[in-house]
């Protein structure tokens, strides 16, 4: 059996008026199917102006409201760490549901917050454009202190 975390955290990306864009639907997808496997009981969604949206794409594909937590203030990957650690007790193990090319770099913030993370990578790969600037992205957050 796979291991069983404290919490999916399904990172935040563009919402289209009430909707997730193609890439948040990805990753919400990637939880729903998760939280199906039991791999958590309970699934964190995180962003300013993303979380509402993603609980409700959660509940309709038949998560209980009941298992959904918002962190709905950050408006970064860091600040989604930040926020998401004072939320689950010392040692919670996390399960973070991203894209592939993002998981260094928000696996690396979350470590740093002192948080136990692993990731799961949805589908919906990043471009090229998306892919370099991640890479831009990792390094300035080395160079600032935050991973």
């Amino acid at each position: 059996m796979s291991d069983v975390y404290y919490a999916l955290v399904v990172l935040g990306a563009a919402v289209r008026g009430d909707d997730p864009s193609p890439k948040l639907r990805a990753r919400l997808d990637a939880a729903v199917e998760a939280f199906g496997h039991e791999r958590a009981p309970r699934i964190i969604v995180t962003g300013s102006g993303e979380a509402d949206v993603m609980a409700r794409y959660l509940v309709e594909r038949g998560v209980p409201a009941d298992k959904i937590e918002r962190e709905d203030l950050a408006l970064s990957t860091r600040g989604n760490a930040v926020r998401v650690a004072r939320l689950v007790p010392p040692g919670a193990r996390l399960l973070v549901v991203t894209q592939a090319a993002h998981l260094r770099r928000a696996l690396a913030l979350f470590r740093h917050c002192g948080v136990a993370v692993d990731g799961l990578a949805a589908g919906e790969p990043f471009g090229i454009y998306a892919a370099g600037r991640e890479r831009v992205a990792y390094v300035l957050h080395r160079l600032c202190g935050w991973i």
